[in-house]
């Protein structure tokens, strides 16, 4: 009998260390979910030859497949923000996690290409763009303030680790199998990954979350005290808020509440420092998608041949992983706001075009696949999901975000059209020098976003008191994360489901 309940009081031990660590959980199960749907969509490089020699297409038609569901990934984030908003984060991730796995089963039966454009292209993007902006939300309401950017980072290095493992799976079954079976296979993948990792995905309790965004730096001065106590109290009325109005919308209910947060949620998104932001961070995702999709074929005009391109691209999602996972664990560590980032990121990208106008080497070619994945890429690719905490603070962080987000999503597509200089010209350099210029206006949008709150609009200017707030928590030690509700049964899953549907 001792021995019994010794058992049971370690267990209940570790039952308790786990769920005072929940938010860790909760970024690890996302990292895996990213992983696997990521990592299918990264791989359709792959299934793309397959399907211009079973359907006779030709490349360029055949690629905005992926295009759609690329940009879709993020596009369709004011829809899927409306329903996190209105159903909470695991429903809308199941939601997702099913539309991706009947898009790879449908797209699998499909006679017609034309068909695959919504089959995958359509259901697909919406699907991950649902899976992700759950994910990220619950992410960023368990750590709210410090690890916001280490959080977010590890969610998001599930992504590129899955264009690493899932290309190789994509390839070996499709030379086993053919890529009808390929996608069954990987639809199966899909539920038993995701569908576990989903279940993790609990609520924070919403008392700890005002507290752990009321923390702020002590002040030297009484003066200054009295405006910590302001701030703080800001921090919680806009969080009773956010409260307040969810619970009107549950209800339906049309009451001033609701009409002020709709109201407030529309003043969120006119910001124009807002735009500044987003429009660079879309130029910059233009180029992105050179790296994506138009790299081998710029170094097949230089004379490098296939191998070649595949080692490059290898050293790339490499060096994009590294960088990332670099970016989760110094970034909110760093003495100055985030948004500095995207100025170096782009500095850096302009290095890095103009050396590839001249790069003959495949050594030159490796080392700017290094410093491109690792300090121009990595910071595109995860720091644009928790920059708007920081700069507009976490009760404008959804509305705000949703924005950066579909502007991302804009860029990603765009940046299809820097491919088509080749057609024209038959090399690369219009794109290369398209892509200095993107970069050198993105680094003054990116430096208007500050200049314009202390000019303009001082009291949303939060970045230096939101990023004094992440140091003194690390100076803290580790961040308090959130007792979850209760894990879900399996059929309250289907339920989930079903009250999305």
């Amino acid at each position: 009998m001792d021995t019994q309940q010794r058992v049971t009081e370690k267990l209940k031990t570790l039952m308790g260390l786990i769920s005072a660590k929940w938010g860790c959980v909760v970024t690890l199960a996302a990292a895996f979910i990213f992983l696997t749907c990521f990592g299918t969509l990264y791989s359709f490089g792959i299934l793309l030859i397959e399907l211009q020699e079973e359907f006779g297409s030709g490349a360029s038609e055949t690629s905005w497949i992926g295009s759609i569901a690329i940009g879709l990934h993020a596009l369709g984030t004011f829809v899927s923000s409306a329903l996190v908003r209105r159903f909470d984060n695991r429903p809308v991730a199941v939601a997702g996690i099913f539309l991706c796995f009947g898009s790879v089963i449908v797209t699998s039966l499909m006679p017609l290409l034309e068909v695959l454009y919504f089959t995958f292209g359509v259901v697909y993007g919406v699907g991950i763009n649902f899976i992700v902006i759950s994910s990220i939300n619950l992410i960023l309401r368990y750590f709210p303030t410090k690890n916001c950017s280490r959080a977010t980072g590890v969610a998001l290095t599930g992504s590129t680790v899955g264009m690493l493992i899932m290309n190789q799976v994509v390839h070996h079954l499709i030379i086993a199998w053919g890529w009808r079976n390929m996608l069954r296979v990987v639809g199966g993948i899909l539920l038993i990954v995701c569908v576990p990792c989903v279940s993790t995905y609990s609520q924070p309790s919403s008392k700890n979350l005002v507290l752990a965004d009321s923390v702020a730096p002590p002040e030297d001065e009484e003066g200054e005290s009295t405006e910590k106590a302001d701030q703080e109290k800001t921090i919680v009325d806009e969080e009773k808020q956010r409260l307040k109005e969810k619970e009107a919308e549950a209800v339906g209910e049309e009451d001033g509440v609701a009409k002020t947060g709709r109201c407030e949620r529309l003043r969120n998104i006119a910001y124009p420092e807002l735009w500044f932001l987003s429009i660079g961070i879309m130029g910059c995702c233009m180029t992105l998608t050179f790296y994506y999709v138009s790299m081998v074929s710029f170094m097949t005009t230089k004379g490098f041949d296939r191998s070649e391109c595949s080692l490059f691209m290898m050293v790339l999602a490499v060096s994009e992983v590294v960088g990332k996972v670099i970016i989760s664990a110094v970034a909110d560590s760093l003495p100055f706001p985030k948004i500095y980032l995207f100025v170096m990121a782009s500095l850096l990208g302009v290095v890095v075009m103009v050396v590839l106008l001249f790069a003959t080497t495949l050594g030159m070619m490796l080392g700017l696949a290094v410093v491109a994945g690792l300090l121009v890429m990595a910071v595109f690719d995860t720091l644009p999901y928790s920059i708007c905490v920081e700069i507009f603070g976490s009760a404008r962080g959804l509305d705000t975000s949703s924005v950066v987000i579909i502007m991302n999503g804009v860029g990603l597509i765009l940046g299809s059209l820097l491919g088509m200089s080749v057609d024209h010209t038959g090399n690369y350099d219009s794109a290369i020098l398209a892509s200095i210029g993107i970069y050198c206006l993105s680094v003054l949008l990116y430096l208007a976003v500050p200049v314009y709150q202390r000019l303009f609009a001082k009291d949303r200017y939060v970045m230096v008191r939101n990023r004094r707030k992440a140091l003194l928590l690390v100076a803290d030690g580790p961040e308090r994360t959130f007792a979850p509700s209760p894990l879900p049964s399996p059929e309250y899953i289907y339920l989930d489901i079903v009250s999305v549907v």
